[in-house]
């Protein structure tokens, strides 16, 4: 329930009456306690006829007055009331019957009644000792002697324009201030926002598109563009292209659950969509090589073998779409050149998510070069803060606002165990702002073999818990390390593990952070959340 007292607090509502500005100035100083007073409340009926009372007055377990103010020279001469010489459109009490009208209907249809309700009149620039003897009016008007002594004469006046009380029915002085508006900040649940982001982010992709059509002409081109650039749809329109033009195409890239998701956005026969890892592996066995996978060395020569595999099984693309470029290793440029066969190859690539300093991309292999400017995944100053892990100064001003709009926050555990169970809390959080289970990964920043990572476990509190590559992971809680959710997204990103990481702490915090559409949740031991480099400051 709000306060008691006269609303606004500080000054009456903007308004060019100097008469009700007086009013307000007089029940600020002579409220009778206990009582509420709103100036200028509005209300607008089922019809959309809008109403005002110049002030509406409360008087708990007694009712609601709405006090009609006409300021200047007013008198009834002739059955006919003037306002500094010229007839008024509306009696006095006329206005404030048809408000209180449609606030008592307004006030029911909430389930609230006050015991009696009336109205009343206010000339503050009036001295009378008689007040008007019209049927309407007598005993119901208060003039400016009135106003020095409104403790007194408001409770009698209220006494006279109220019937006897009935009986109220709930919270009608709450609803009378909500009516009012005391203050409205605009916020959005994370789950409408993220919805609206989406809409937006498509019509922003429809621009990055249309960059496709200023360098369809080259058969071999290797484009750049950090997290969120729309690196992973312009791949796959680029397959779609290709197919459309007859050719056939293979769209690769570094880990599975990237490539189920692709595969299920690229509908098309023309187009086979694989990792890089799984192509190989299908090659060799397809060529019938012995395929140890319990050797030291297997999954390096793995690609070098597929590639002659190639040569073997005649299996030739007449175009080749790399997506997440920057994670493939020299044997797997071997095998893709040779699935390309000199024909068409276009390549996506993030350096700035490059894990592997070893690891380089062939550019001799490409004729031409592009790069991807704008950043349409995450919001503006979350996706400065991640980039201070890439080598970006901090923007401190970014940190704060990504904090104070609730797109980023740090939850420090008391202990290493307690972890599980603070981001199950935080999956909770994420699902009452309005998202779905769907919409939330867990990202760790370890591999799935590290003792203790997150991304091992099945469940978490009462949530439930799949892999990025799962049948169901469009539909539950993702759990899964930062290197198998690249290319990924979703609205909220939960990130966790920290303590378990011993190098390229940056790598994995852009790479999982910045698959985050809305909200980052970083749920780590105290200790580990001071010494980054960047959170250490709000932890």
């Amino acid at each position: 329930m709000p306060a008691p007292g006269t609303w606004p607090r500080e000054a009456p509502r903007p308004t060019d009456s100097h008469a009700e500005r007086a009013v307000w100035q007089a029940l600020r100083a002579g409220l009778p306690k206990g009582w509420y007073a709103w100036h200028s409340l509005r209300i607008r009926d089922a019809r959309n006829v809008d109403g005002e009372g110049d002030f509406v007055i409360a008087a708990p377990a007694r009712g609601l007055l709405v006090l009609e103010v006409k300021g200047g020279h007013v008198e009834l001469r002739d059955g006919r009331w003037l306002q500094n010489g010229r007839e008024m459109r509306d009696a006095p009490r006329d206005q404030a019957n048809r408000c209180v009208r449609k606030l008592v209907a307004r006030l029911r249809d909430d389930g609230c009644a006050p015991p009696a309700y009336g109205v009343a009149t206010c000339f503050p620039d009036l001295a009378f000792d008689r007040g008007p003897g019209a049927g309407d009016l007598a005993g119901l008007v208060l003039g400016a002697d009135d106003l020095r002594w409104l403790e007194r004469a408001l409770p009698e006046l209220l006494e006279r324009a109220l019937p006897p009380a009935g009986r109220e029915q709930g919270r009608w002085i709450d609803a009378l201030h909500r009516l009012w508006g005391e203050s409205w900040t605009p916020t959005m649940r994370l789950g409408a926002r993220v919805r609206l982001d989406e809409e937006r982010r498509t019509q922003l992709d429809a621009r990055q598109l249309e960059l496709l059509d200023l360098v369809a002409d080259n058969e071999r081109m290797l484009i750049e563009g950090g997290a969120g650039t729309g690196k992973t749809l312009l791949a796959c329109e680029s397959a779609r292209r290709f197919a459309r033009g007859g050719r056939r195409v293979l769209l690769l890239c570094f880990t599975d659950p990237l490539s189920r998701w692709i595969r299920a956005h690229v509908d098309d026969r023309a187009v086979d969509v694989t990792s890089v890892r799984k192509l190989a592996h299908e090659l060799a066995r397809a060529a019938g090589q012995p395929l140890d996978e319990t050797a030291d060395d297997f999954w390096e020569d793995l690609p070098w073998r597929a590639a002659e595999a190639v040569e073997l099984l005649g299996r030739r693309w007449d175009a080749v779409v790399v997506d997440e470029a920057q994670d493939f290793t020299l044997g797997d440029w071997a095998l893709v050149e040779k699935c390309a066969g000199g024909r068409a190859l276009w390549a996506y690539h993030d350096p700035h998510q490059a894990f592997w300093p070893d690891r380089e991309i062939p550019r001799d292999l490409f004729q031409a070069h592009f790069s991807l400017k704008d950043g349409y995944r995450c919001p503006p100053e979350l996706r400065l803060v991640a980039e201070a892990y890439a080598g970006r100064p901090l923007d401190r001003d970014a940190l704060d606002a990504a904090v104070a709009k609730g797109q980023l926050a740090v939850v420090a555990c008391p202990s290493e165990s307690s972890v599980p169970d603070k981001v199950a809390v935080e999956i909770d959080k994420l699902l009452g702002e309005g998202l779905r289970p769907g919409d939330i990964a867990v990202v760790s920043l370890r591999g799935q073999t590290a003792p203790g990572a997150v991304a091992r476990l099945d469940q978490v509190g009462r949530h439930r818990l799949v892999r990025a590559d799962s049948e169901e992971a469009g539909e539950q809680v993702v759990a899964d390390t930062f290197l198998r959710f690249k290319g990924l997204e979703r609205a909220a990103i939960v990130v966790t593990d920290l303590r378990l990481v011993e190098d390229r702490r940056e790598v994995r915090m852009y790479v999982a952070m910045t698959r985050a559409l809305g909200a980052v949740r970083v749920v780590a031991p105290g200790g580990s959340l001071e010494a980054d480099p960047v959170l250490g400051g709000i932890a």
